[in-house]
């Protein structure tokens, strides 16, 4: 779904690179699949159908090519092929979850996965991911790596490394409007959300992650108003009918 990103013509705004692995590729085929695409690692690896089942917010970071073998052969738990294997973007810990309701478009900032360091003297980085080369994190907005986190709630506190989660400036709400309504003519959905980021070393970047059809709309911030209002609109009701109803 994040193809039709490249097409809306938003300065500064696209999606990272990503390719779909599948239970046909082989190891050879893989490592062909990601050099073709110019992927580098880290990636962040993420379920191809989202059903609302139990592993279907479950996203795991790949570290080298031992995560990426790990991933074939199904030993990263919660993840399984066919997968999308994305680039990992670092973003000062911090995303964007845009809300589009019929013509509705509203935003709330959340907690997200931490910035990574990649040391070019060697293969490792600022997460110990075992030996499998692959870190799973079951829900991104509760992810945590030290004791530090296990206090504070999902939209605020540290970036998952210990330290204070960095202050990410939100874009402007006429950007968001223009994306989400973009968005809402290229899908032809009337309710959906998408997951935004802003690139930490180009900060007037900015990247849509994830595009949901099926979003939990009680978490949008007034979302019974937006709610009753696009129900209303709809139905070809009133806004005081839609309310009585």
């Amino acid at each position: 779904m994040l193809d039709v990103v490249h097409s809306l013509g938003v300065e500064n705004v696209s999606a990272p690179r990503q390719v779909v692995l599948t239970p046909r590729d082989d190891a050879e085929s893989i490592s062909q699949i990601i050099s073709d695409a110019g992927l580098k690692p880290p990636y962040l690896a993420k379920a191809l159908i989202c059903d609302g089942s139990e592993h279907s917010h479950s996203v795991a970071i790949i570290h080298d090519q031992g995560g990426i073998e790990a991933l074939r052969q199904g030993r990263v738990s919660g993840i399984e092929l066919p997968c999308v294997l994305q680039e990992y973007v670092n973003h000062g810990g911090c995303l964007f979850k845009v809300y589009v309701v019929g013509e509705s478009v509203t935003s709330a900032t959340r907690r997200s996965l931490p910035d990574l360091v990649v040391h070019s003297s060697s293969s490792s980085s600022n997460h110990d991911y075992g030996d499998e080369g692959a870190v799973v994190v079951p829900r991104v907005s509760r992810f945590t790596q030290s004791a530090s986190d296990d206090d504070e709630d999902e939209d605020g506190g540290g970036d998952g490394d210990g330290n204070e989660q960095q202050h990410v400036p939100p874009p402007d709400d006429a950007v968001l409007r223009d994306i989400g309504l973009r968005l809402h003519a290229k899908l032809g959905l009337d309710l959906f959300n998408f997951d935004l980021i802003r690139d930490r070393e180009n900060p007037s970047a900015l990247f849509i992650v994830d595009i949901n059809y099926l979003p939990g709309i009680s978490k949008m911030p007034g979302y019974f108003d937006h709610f009753t209002n696009f129900l209303a609109s709809a139905g070809g009701l009133t806004k005081r009918a839609a309310r009585a109803v």
